[in-house]
């Protein structure tokens, strides 16, 4: 297959802070590539997280995946003394961004008892910039990471990440938590909210792949998703094409800021994405005021970064209820969703919409 190089339209978003194809079996995977993880930057830091229940630590690592001959460096944040099984959820940067992304998203879902790995992608992640001095400058070297290969290999990530937990759970063990792989979340900023669409099933048309009709990257290993600033959609496919196959619970999240340095995609389009999906158990949270890096993990300067801690705590509170309705089954949160808790909990902070 022949992949277009060229940056992809109205995709992408500039993340470069804190801010698949191949849908093989873990066995498949151990026999045709094996695993080695390289703890290259194995400082282990244990922390204490204010509004969870659990302790937990972190663990940079990076995991090679040899059949592609790539390396995935990832960020662990994994609870300690949990009682029972944790559900995983995996986190994709957004464009120029590393598993650095959005720390106070894995350290709010990690004390709430979710084993989290957050995913470095080669090709689209911050050594496009590294070095590179001035704002224009940086964003005009990560521009070229936003393509279509690079795209095509983020979902490749995080199939393999998938695989390398299940090849490296013994006896529901990974790196001594406990953890359940028939509940996996994913979630992503801006160019890993791409990914995160893809991989739940979003299709994708010519204008990605020459003669592509409807291509699929879908991971059925996910159960449930959160979108953090998704860029509008622009495909040649219609949206009921594009997204018809998205049938997992979904959270989009934007603002009224949260506009596009690159492409200057729209708050109002990014929003568009929970039109387009027509499934039930889907959720839009537009704040009021938050930009494009709010959701990231940067705060801007100034008043603005009082309101982005804010979104940041509120979000980190959100979202850990929808990870406990869709992942452990919570009847409590599904109900504080779906009723008048998650809008009363917001009020006049965001406007939210559900199906």
């Amino acid at each position: 297959m022949k992949f277009l190089k060229q940056p992809l339209v109205g995709a992408l978003a500039l993340s470069f802070t804190c801010s698949g194809l191949l849908l093989q079996t873990a066995t498949e995977a151990r026999s045709q590539a094996g695993y080695t993880s390289v703890n290259v930057h194995n400082t282990t830091q244990v922390q204490a997280q204010a509004t969870g229940q659990y302790r937990f630590e972190t663990v940079d690592q990076e995991w090679v995946d040899k059949r592609r001959n790539r390396t995935i460096p990832v960020k662990l944040y994994i609870p300690q003394g949990v009682s029972g099984p944790c559900p995983v959820i995996l986190f994709s940067h957004g464009l120029g961004g590393s598993r650095e992304a959005a720390q106070y998203l894995g350290k709010a879902w990690a004390g709430h008892g979710y084993l989290c790995v957050f995913m470095q992608h080669a090709g689209s992640d911050k050594g496009l910039w590294e070095g590179v001095k001035g704002y224009n400058n940086i964003v005009k070297a990560i521009q070229p990471g936003a393509n279509g290969k690079a795209a095509v290999d983020r979902t490749k990530d995080v199939s393999f990440v998938i695989d390398y937990l299940e090849a490296n759970s013994r006896k529901g063990i990974f790196m001594g938590c406990p953890v359940d792989l028939t509940k996996i979340g994913m979630s992503g900023h801006s160019f890993g909210a791409i990914t995160s669409l893809w991989v739940a099933g979003q299709r994708i048309g010519a204008g990605f792949m020459p003669g592509a009709r409807g291509l699929s990257f879908a991971e059925p290993r996910i159960s449930a998703v959160v979108y953090l600033s998704p860029g509008e959609y622009n495909g040649r496919l219609s949206t009921d094409q594009a997204f018809g196959d998205i049938k997992i619970p979904g959270m989009v999240v934007t603002g009224t800021q949260d506009t596009d340095p690159i492409r200057k995609s729209s708050p109002e389009g990014r929003a568009q994405n929970f039109d387009y999906i027509n499934a039930t158990n889907q959720y839009l949270l537009y704040y009021d005021g938050a930009a494009h890096q709010t959701f990231g993990g940067r705060s801007r300067r100034g008043k603005a970064s009082e309101l982005d801690l804010q979104v940041e705590k509120s979000l980190s509170a959100i979202t850990c209820q929808f990870w406990d309705a869709y992942l452990k089954n919570n009847n409590r949160s599904l109900a504080w969703l779906k009723g008048d808790g998650l809008n009363r909990y917001l009020g006049s902070a965001a406007v939210v919409k559900k199906k």
